[in-house]
C-alpha cells in the first residue's frame, strides 16, 4: 500500500508489516518550486575588507560545501541603461570564491573548448526582446576574466550540460576554484548592453558534488560615468530565480537533437539530486495495533534487536563469508523470551552458496551452540543471492532466553554448490554489507562482533559443535552485519 504525507492505512488480521520510505511523488520524481531551498543568502560570515556589513554569500551554511545540483541566479531588478556615454557603462562589485578545483585532464567541451573545471559562477545579462516577451541571457566576461587554466583552459562542465554545443567557449566560462581565501575588485563593462533594459544575474551551477563553501559579493554597482544606475548596498532589491532544466514537449533535445514527445509542467524538472527522496527517507511515521486476547500474537510483549543498514557513502565496507567460517553479532535479551523472526541483509553477487545459515551460539567461548539446535536454513538458489534471508522461528528453532542473557546470532554458509561457471580456484562466498556500530568491539555490549573458523561436520556440511580459532571481537573496526 503506498502512502502520501497524512494518508494512514488499516490492516486486519495477523499481519507483518515493513515500511519502505521512499520519494514517491504523485506527478513523477521531480522538484517544482515549493521543493527548492534557497541559495543565495545575506551573511556575515567571511565578510572581511573590502567587503563591510554583510554579503550576498550562494552557499549552504558555515563549514559545509555548497549544495549539488544548483541552478540559482540572483538578479538585480531592470535597469535601463542610456545609449549615451556607453564606453562609461560599467558594472563593479567585490567578489570571494571558494569552489570546486581546476581539474585540467585535455579534455574538450562544447565546440573545442577545452575543459578548465566543473562547477562555475557566471555574470550574465538578462535582456527582453523588443516586445518585452522572450529573453536572452548573454555571458558577460569580468574585465581580467575568469581565470584559465596552465594551458589557458577555460571552459566549465556545467555550462556545457546547459548550452548548445555549438556556443562559443566564452559562453562556457566563469568563476571557479578558489580566490585564495582573499576578496578582489571585479568591473564588468557593458559597452554592449548600451540602450537595452537588463536584468543582471549572478549564475552558480553545481553539479552533484558540491566541493567547497560557494561564492561571495558585495558592493554591487552599476554606473554610466558619474551617474549610479544601480546600487545595492543594503542588499535588497535583488531577487533569486531557479533555473529549471527541462526540455519543453515539441521542441528538440539540447545535445542530441531527439524531439521530446512529453514535457514536464512548467517549472518542474527532474530531481537529479534525490533531495526529496532524502527529505522522505528522514521523515516521521507512527504505527499501532490493537491488543487480542491472552495468548494472541498481539499481546505478546516485543522488542527489535538488531540494526538498520548505516554508513556515509565515503566509507562503506563489506565481508565476504567462506565456508566453515561465520559471522556472529552478540545480543542481549531485553526480556525473558524467544526469537520470532531474524532478517539478513546480503548483497546479490556470490560464488558456489546454495544455502546460508542461522545459529544461535554461547556468548562464551568456545561458542557452543545452544540447546544442541543446529542452524536454521534459508536458501540461496540461482547465480544471484535474492539480497534477503528471511528465518521464521519459534520455541522449537529458538531457545528462551533470560532477562539480560547475552548469546551470538551466527550466519553462515550452510550449503555449497558449485556452478559450471565458476572460478575452480577461487573459495565460494556469500557477500554482506557491514553497518557502522559503535559497540562492535565492547565484548559485552550487544553488537560485540566475532569472526568464528568452524570445522566441517562429519558429513561435510558446515557448522560444528565448536570454533577451531576467532578473530577475537571487532574483527571489521567498528562495523556489523
Amino acid at each position: 500500500r503506498e502512502l502520501l504525507p497524512g494518508e494512514s492505512a488499516r490492516f486486519d488480521g495477523v499481519r507483518e508489516v515493513y515500511v519502505v520510505q521512499v520519494n514517491v511523488d504523485p506527478s513523477g520524481e521531480m522538484v517544482g518550486p515549493e521543493d527548492r531551498p534557497k541559495l543565495w543568502k545575506r551573511t556575515e560570515y567571511r565578510c572581511e575588507a573590502p567587503c563591510s556589513g554583510r554579503a550576498w554569500w550562494a552557499g549552504s551554511s558555515q563549514g559545509y560545501n555548497y549544495p549539488s545540483d544548483q541552478r540559482a541566479g540572483l538578479q538585480t531588478p531592470v535597469i535601463e541603461l542610456p545609449d549615451d556615454d556607453a564606453d562609461e557603462l560599467e558594472l563593479t562589485f567585490d567578489a570571494m570564491w571558494d569552489m570546486e578545483g581546476e581539474d585540467v585532464d585535455g579534455s574538450e567541451l562544447g565546440a573545442s573548448c577545452r575543459r578548465r573545471g566543473w562547477d562555475g559562477l557566471q555574470i550574465r545579462a538578462i535582456v527582453a526582446d523588443a516586445e518585452g516577451g522572450r529573453e536572452t541571457a548573454i555571458v558577460l566576461t569580468p574585465d581580467e576574466g575568469y581565470g584559465q587554466g596552465p594551458n589557458g583552459e577555460g571552459a566549465l562542465q556545467v555550462f556545457a550540460d546547459m548550452y548548445p554545443d555549438t556556443v562559443n567557449c566564452s559562453s562556457l566560462e566563469g568563476y571557479t576554484g578558489s580566490s585564495g581565501g582573499s576578496w578582489s575588485s571585479q568591473r564588468v563593462s557593458l559597452r554592449g548592453l548600451a540602450g537595452e533594459k537588463v536584468r543582471l544575474e549572478w549564475f552558480f551551477v553545481s553539479d552533484s558534488s558540491g566541493a567547497g563553501e560557494g561564492f561571495w559579493m558585495d558592493h554591487i554597482r552599476v554606473r554610466s560615468g558619474a551617474r549610479t544606475l544601480f546600487v545595492n548596498e543594503a542588499g535588497k532589491q535583488m531577487r533569486e530565480v531557479t533555473h529549471v532544466q527541462s526540455v519543453a514537449a515539441g521542441t528538440l533535445g539540447t545535445h542530441d537533437g531527439v524531439p521530446v514527445v512529453a514535457g514536464m509542467p512548467a517549472d518542474y524538472e527532474a530531481d537529479r539530486s534525490l533531495s526529496k527522496s532524502r527529505r522522505t527517507l528522514s521523515a516521521a511515521w507512527s504505527a499501532s495495533w490493537e491488543t487480542g486476547g491472552v495468548g494472541s500474537d498481539s499481546a505478546l510483549r516485543r522488542s527489535y534487536l538488531g540494526w538498520s543498514y548505516s554508513a556515509p557513502t565515503s566509507d562503506t565496507k563489506t565481508a565476504r563469508l567462506h565456508p566453515e567460517q561465520e559471522a556472529c553479532v552478540q545480543q542481549v535479551a531485553p526480556f525473558r523470551g524467544y526469537l520470532r523472526a531474524a532478517t539478513l541483509f546480503a548483497l546479490v553477487d556470490k560464488m558456489g552458496v546454495s544455502a546460508v545459515g542461522l545459529s544461535f551460539r554461547d556468548a562464551v567461548a568456545p561458542h557452543a551452540l545452544l540447546g544442541g539446535r543446529q542452524a536454521v536454513v534459508s536458501a540461496s538458489d540461482g547465480v544471484a543471492d535474492p539480497g534477503m534471508h528471511r528465518f521464521v522461528l519459534g520455541a522449537a528453532e529458538s531457545p528462551v532466553f533470560s532477562d539480560g542473557e547475552a548469546f551470538l546470532l551466527c550466519v553462515g554458509v550452510a550449503e555449497v554448490k558449485p556452478l559450471p561457471a565458476d572460478d575452480p580456484s577461487s573459495l565460494p562466498f556469500l557477500h554482506i554489507p557491514l553497518t557502522n556500530v559503535s559497540t562492535a568491539g565492547d565484548p559485552t555490549a550487544a553488537g560485540a562482533t566475532m569472526l568464528l573458523y568452524m570445522p566441517a561436520a562429519a558429513d561435510g556440511s558446515a557448522g560444528g559443535s565448536g570454533p577451531q580459532q576467532s578473530t577475537g571481537v571487532d574483527p571489521w573496526s567498528g562495523h556489523t552485519f
